[in-house]
Order: C-alpha cells, then structure tokens, then sequence
C-alpha cells in the first residue's frame, strides 16, 4: 500500500516476510489469497456473539447523536431542566441533573448492548 511518498506501510498486503507476498506469487498474478469458510458450528457459538457485539459497540456513538436529536430526548431534557429550575431556585441543581442524564446515554447505551447481546 503506498502511502502518497512511494514507501510502503508495514502492515500493508504484500510486505516481504508477511507471508502474503509468497502466496501471491505462488498462484495468479493479482489473486486473493485462498480462504476457506466453514459452516457454523454449536460450539461457535460464544465467539460469534463476542464478534457481533464488538461489531455492535461500534455504533454506540452515532446511536447517542441520533437519540439527542430526537424531539421527545430533546423535551424531557428541557423539562427536567424547567422543573428544576423552578422547584430549587437555584441554577446549579438543574446543569448538574441535564449533565448527569447526558453522560449516562452513552454508558446506559454499551450496558444496553452488553446485556441484549
């Protein structure tokens, strides 16, 4: 793989001593190298679910931008601010409870994750 100053990455396809390279030029000039897939197996059936939830977790952060951009998130959170507001006087209280709420999406979110899956 060039990275634009004619050297080659070191974990690119093809380095010499990867074992990638000497396959290629064991077969076809330009050919991927051979894979076998196999059937799903029971016994398989912990290491897929790990792979799908560490697939899944990838999407924790677009999914928290996506739920703060739903109305009804957006109105419960200006609600909780407004009721207390208005219950304490005090302005403190309400920043600390909407920066509480806010911070424990994305970790509610991977716990949510963690247990469905």
């Amino acid at each position: 793989m060039n990275n634009g100053s004619g050297r080659r990455h070191a974990g690119a396809l093809g380095v010499p001593g990867s074992g990638v390279a000497e396959r290629r030029r064991a077969g076809r000039a330009g050919a991927m190298v051979d894979y076998r897939i196999r059937e799903y197996r029971d016994e398989d059936y912990e290491v897929v679910r790990e792979m799908f939830a560490t697939g899944m977790s990838e999407y924790v952060p677009a999914l928290c931008v996506h739920v703060l951009k739903q109305p009804w998130v957006i109105l419960v959170l200006a609600c909780t601010f407004c009721v207390l507001l208005t219950s304490s006087k005090s302005l403190l209280l309400p920043i600390l409870a909407v920066t509480l709420l806010l911070a424990m999406g994305p970790a509610a979110a991977r716990l949510l994750l963690d247990h469905v899956y």
